[in-house]
This record gives structure tokens, C-alpha cells and sequence, in this order.
């Protein structure tokens, strides 16, 4: 079964099909959400704003600057418009003004497959199963990294060499509290992922403890790991590549394919995956 985020994602790729005008579709308050897939530029910029725009900056895990993420921008596709509205795109998406939407809870960006979720009384709140690709490696989240979404990323199909069918756009995450969640609103590790790690095998899960057992704790490498993509479905997870296709890959997929998949330019054949 096909997980929403990806239809609304898709969706939002393709429905501002307008020749002939600006490629971005602006709404009144300033945000910049998805717009399609053109020659030339991607609609869904990941318009993180830092603290700091030099060269070499990375992003950190942690509520500091202005960290707005790419799902903010989907609002108004997601049937979101009130928040949308509300969000205030001038200040950092942790501020006290945007606390009303950074809490929201969107059923649309949960995976019903995550026991987590799943579980009664489990908060489920500001979270998403959603996270953009930003490399094919295990690297800082930066301005030059070599996925499609990432810090000030402005993508189109020209930047997409190894063509959009074999480039991830979107894939799933599990819901880890203990790794560090900021929301859906923020553009950090909540929101973005990379291929360099294995599906199912990132440093942020842990095996499931058995009966009488305590779960292992989780060990943060540094405040600028973000590991790699992950779901509770058997065997693997969703993702959403670049042309618009969902596929469900497998967790044993060849690690020397899987990164390629990530890295929007390495030039590299993955044939069948």
C-alpha cells in the first residue's frame, strides 16, 4: 500500500503545470512551496535559512536557526492551507510564534505502519515518517550536498544527471525520540536523510528488546549525524524517486547501488534495483 506522503508529494510535484509563467507557486505569506519538475528548476527548494549562508556550514541537530524545512512548503498541497497561513516564515520555525504549527499533528505525514504511532497515547504530534534525500553519503548536511533536498537546494531536472528515475527524492524514517525529533517543521535530521547508510541498519535503531528486557540506548555519533532511511514494513521501505514513481526497496539492496541512488549527479549505472 502506497503511503500518502508520497501521493501528496507527487501531487505537489506536478499540479502547477503552467507554461510560460514562474516555476514556484507563492502563496500570500511568503512561503515558497512545490511547484513541478521543469527543464530547468525543481518547485521544492529546500529553503533552510541558517544562521550563517558561508560555505561549509552544517546544518546542526538542534533548535538553532531557522531550520525551515521542506514540508513547510508543502502546506498548502498536504490541504493544509490554515497552517500554512499561520506559519511565520521571518523568524526560526522554533520560535514561540510558530509553536501552534510546529505542534500540529498532520495524520498525512504518519506512516500507520510505525508501531509508534500506531500505539494508544503514543504522541504523535509535529512528527513525520518523511524525509527528503540530501546525499549519498553519510555527510553533514550542507549547501553543496549531492542529493535533491537540502540546505538552500534548488534542483531541477538538468542537476538531475543520473536521470529522475534513478534518483531518491523522498524516502520513510522511523520515529526514534531517543536520536534526537524536531518536527516536520525542521529542516535537520527530522526531514532529511541520506543513502550512505544501508536501509533498516542506521546508528539510530536498535534491536527490539525481548521480554523482561530494556531496549539498548541510542548513541548520537555528533550533532550533525543524520542517518539513513528506515520503516517498519517488512523487509524494507518506500520511496518516492524524482520522476514521480513510488518503488519499495529492500533493506538488502547492494550497498554499492543504494548510495548512487542518492546522489543526484555521480554519473554511475544502477541498472535493476
Amino acid at each position: 500500500m502506497q503511503c500518502p506522503i508520497c501521493s501528496a508529494t507527487k501531487s505537489g510535484l506536478y499540479s502547477h503545470r503552467t507554461a510560460g509563467r514562474d516555476r514556484h507557486y507563492r502563496n500570500p505569506r511568503g512561503i515558497t512551496a512545490a511547484g513541478h519538475l521543469s527543464g530547468t528548476r525543481s518547485g521544492i527548494s529546500h529553503k533552510l535559512q541558517e544562521q550563517s549562508d558561508a560555505a561549509g556550514y552544517r546544518v546542526k541537530n538542534s533548535e538553532t536557526g531557522s531550520q525551515i524545512g521542506w514540508l513547510v512548503q508543502l502546506l498548502p498541497l498536504l490541504e493544509q492551507q490554515a497552517l500554512a497561513a499561520t506559519f511565520n516564515p521571518n523568524g526560526s520555525v522554533f520560535d514561540d510564534a510558530n509553536a501552534g504549527v510546529r505542534s500540529a499533528t498532520i495524520p498525512t505525514l504518519h506512516c500507520a505502519s510505525d508501531p509508534k504511532i500506531r500505539r494508544p497515547g503514543a504522541a504523535i504530534a509535529a512528527f513525520s515518517s518523511y524525509a527528503g534525500c540530501y546525499s549519498g553519503s553519510e555527510i553533514p548536511i550542507d549547501s553543496d550536498n549531492d542529493g535533491c533536498l537540502f540546505l538552500h537546494s534548488d534542483i531541477g531536472h538538468r542537476e538531475i544527471q543520473d536521470g529522475a528515475s534513478n534518483t531518491i527524492l523522498v524516502g520513510e524514517k522511523r520515529r526514534v525520540d531517543e536520536a534526537g525529533e524536531y518536527g516536520w517543521v525542521a529542516g535537520n535530521r527530522s526531514t532529511l536523510r541520506n543513502t550512505g547508510t544501508g536501509i533498516n541498519a542506521g546508528w539510530d535503531l536498535t534491536a527490539e528488546p525481548g521480554r523482561g528486557q530494556t531496549a539498548s540506548p541510542v548513541v548520537i555519533p555528533s550533532d550533525t549525524a543524520n542517518g539513513g532511511f528506515s520503516s517498519a514494513h517488512t523487509g524494507g521501505a518506500q520511496f518516492l524517486l524524482a520522476d514521480g514513481s513510488v518503488r519499495f526497496l529492500s533493506e538488502n539492496i547492494d550497498m554499492t547501488v543504494f548510495p548512487l541512488l542518492g546522489n543526484r549527479g555521480d554519473l554511475q549505472y544502477v541498472g535493476e534495483f
